[in-house]
């Protein structure tokens, strides 16, 4: 056995590739700190989802995908909240919803008001829902960042959350959340969408690893797996029929939907999680959609299906009942 195995590497390669005995101990105190509950991933405001992930979303790159008005924003701001109430500072990044739109939405969290009906003013008793709001947010880490579409840079969103970690004080046992909304309308300086998304996800995996960050990245379907994320099979060309539901969910894979992202295929697949909202295929006009959520993938998981009910303004989760 040679000095360099018995003693410390010395310069540029214990640097930059440290020697893989010194990470030991640092990462079996972190998994020591999970077993006590000390370190926990940030949770869902679903039991269902969470009993289907293991609890939430740990430190990580997390993709969000859906058709339009299937309720990704929606979905991500109740996600954004619910851990801000828990006391876990929270970022949401949005190229296309504005203070208004943000509050509506949130006051829409905490009450059986519709959000678009508060957006157009037509609702009643609005002092006393202010009031309530006001109380609901007041204190709350959970901060809005609306930037105007095709100008934002990846390397903002690293910048936010490391301003976020130290005016909180936050300890390396306490994660960060970041919801960037979403990934098609960034499209910073460089003016390509490709190398844009890869930017976003540089920046968002740097995020996760050095400052404990949930970073999770909002995608809209690419047109041609519209069909699927509405729950449909294009069997042949013109030919689209729905996909079978039975108690468990879809009788498809959950899987199948990993890539189907508009220019996010590849991202997708180093992800730590891919999450895909879906519509269930219904005849008459409801109130009250069914929503399944494929979990298509989850690294140190299994896929699998979630059932939700979204009236358009809040999802709930059918076994609970609650908001």
């Amino acid at each position: 056995m040679n000095e360099h195995q018995t003693g410390d590497l010395p310069g540029e390669l214990q640097k930059n590739a440290p020697r893989v005995d010194t990470f030991v101990s640092q990462a079996f105190r972190r998994i020591a700190h999970r077993k006590e509950g000390r370190e926990r991933p940030i949770p869902f405001p679903f039991g269902s989802l969470n009993a289907a992930t293991d609890g939430g979303l740990w430190p990580g790159v997390h993709i969000l995908t859906g058709t339009t008005g299937v309720g990704k924003t929606q979905f991500a701001l109740h996600l954004a909240y619910h851990a801000a109430r828990q006391g876990i500072p929270a970022l949401y990044v949005s190229f296309d919803m504005d203070e208004l739109s943000a509050i509506t939405r949130l006051a829409s969290l905490v009450s059986d008001h519709h959000w678009s009906t508060l957006y157009r003013g037509s609702t009643e008793q609005l002092a006393e829902l202010e009031a309530s709001t006001k109380t609901a947010l007041a204190g709350v880490a959970l901060h809005l960042e609306t930037s105007t579409p095709f100008s934002w840079t990846g390397s903002a969103l690293y910048s936010r959350l490391a301003a976020m970690k130290r005016d909180y004080s936050v300890g390396d046992n306490r994660p960060l959340l970041a919801v960037v909304d979403h990934l098609q309308l960034a499209l910073g300086e460089k003016g390509d969408l490709h190398q844009c998304i890869g930017d976003t996800a540089y920046h968002a995996r740097q995020a996760a690893r050095s400052l404990n960050a949930v970073v999770v990245l909002i995608s809209a379907v690419a047109e041609e797996h519209n069909h699927l994320a509405n729950l449909e099979k294009q069997r042949e060309p013109g030919r689209i029929t729905p996909i079978p539901i039975t108690s468990g969910g879809p009788n498809i894979s959950p899987e199948q939907f990993k890539g189907i992202g508009a220019g996010t295929r590849q991202l997708e697949y180093s992800a730590d999680s891919v999450l895909c909202l879906c519509r269930e295929p219904r005849d008459v006009e409801s109130p009250t959609e069914d929503v399944w959520l494929a979990v298509a993938k989850k690294r140190a998981g299994t896929t699998g299906w979630v059932h939700l009910l979204f009236d358009g303004s809040a999802f709930r989760d059918p076994l609970t009942a609650s908001p």
